[in-house]
């Protein structure tokens, strides 16, 4: 994984087909004495202790016996955001964060069938885009807003409640076998969002008036084995990251010159969790997604709010009073803007 920071646990050949954890190291002890009683290398300790760390293998119940994390390694890019200016849009393209995992299944029975992938979830989201002093927008999960869920799935909506479909991304393992497998999946994300340098409501003038763009978004990912025999979902490994970042914009300025990325804090370090979490029903069971729950609300600093666009989908969420623009395609009428574009790399 070139050009990127990567957190890597590993810890070859120590595969039991039990399941049952264990080391094939043994404890030198050092030919020094202190107080009449050997004592320990304190580097052997420490390398002892090292790899007792890196034995990443969650102690899976009955149902996974013989499953085995051998590798799993979490990074973002190392590079920064990048932005482009076209006539009617400031486009920038946040570096990716990517996730690679192997998983050793043992021999599986007739009739055993499983999926091994990856879920994803925001737990928050801060999107908003400043137009100087006459307001701003918010891109916001209403469900999240209104406490209705903690998180919300980040599944791309094709294939509930994965995130992505194509065989890289999810393994699907089926029974008899003799042996035992090793699957490898992998996923990557990031933000390609496009932002209207003009205000986004009517009877405002078309100058370009975006001054400022601040995007904080944090995220569960899980590595996932189902059993499609029971539908039971088991997690395997928990990572986390944030992307956060701020972008001032000069309106005035020629465009090519107008945008500078400010401020950017990508999470590189501690990705891997040391303890697994939960994956909440919603997430699991998904009612709605990200890409498709979002809501694009203007806030004037004098005035009311409204919604200039509404979810995709029919959700359960709280209106909170929010009127609804329909007359938001008068407002934006630029073809090369799809901001509920629905895919991984989505644009906003």
């Amino acid at each position: 994984m070139g050009g990127a920071l990567t957190m890597v646990l590993q810890k070859p050949n120590l595969i039991l087909r039990s399941g049952t954890a264990g080391s094939s190291t043994s404890t030198e002890r050092s030919s020094c004495k202190k107080g009449g009683k050997h004592s320990i290398n304190p580097a052997l300790k420490l390398l002892n202790t090292a790899i007792s760390n890196f034995d990443h293998r969650p102690k899976f119940g009955k149902n996974l016996e013989g499953f085995s994390v051998v590798n799993i390694q979490a990074s973002i890019d190392k590079r920064s955001t990048k932005t482009e200016e076209t006539i009617n849009v400031l486009k920038y393209n946040t570096p990716h964060f990517r996730a690679i995992a192997e998983v050793v299944l043992p021999p599986l029975a007739e009739g055993e069938d499983w999926d091994i992938g990856w879920i994803q979830a925001c737990t928050n989201m801060k999107f908003i885009n400043t137009y100087g002093s006459v307001g701003y927008t918010s891109w916001e999960f209403r469900e999240v807003e209104t406490g209705q869920y903690k998180m919300i799935s980040d599944s791309d909506g094709k294939l509930y409640p994965w995130y992505g479909s194509s065989r890289d991304q999810l393994a699907h393992v089926k029974g008899p076998s003799s042996d035992q497998q090793t699957i490898k999946v992998s996923m990557h994300d990031n933000f390609c969002p496009q932002v209207t340098w003009v205000v986004p409501s009517k009877n405002m003038e078309t100058a370009p008036a975006l001054t400022h763009v601040k995007r904080d978004q944090k995220f569960y990912t899980w590595l996932v084995a189902k059993d499609l025999k029971n539908g039971q979902f088991h997690v395997l490994k928990t990572i986390k990251w944030r992307a956060n970042l701020e972008i001032h914009v000069n309106p005035t300025k020629k465009l090519g010159e107008r945008a500078f990325l400010y401020r950017e804090s990508m999470t590189r370090e501690s990705l891997i969790q040391n303890e697994n979490k939960d994956i909440p029903r919603n997430v699991k069971q998904p009612e709605t997604h990200a890409n498709a729950a979002q809501v694009l609300v203007w806030r004037p600093f004098s005035g009311k709010p409204k919604i200039v666009i509404a979810p995709d989908i029919k959700s359960k969420m709280k209106k909170d009073n929010l009127e609804v623009d329909h007359s938001y395609s008068d407002c934006y009428p630029y073809s090369d803007v799809e901001p509920m574009e629905i895919n991984n790399e989505r644009s906003l």
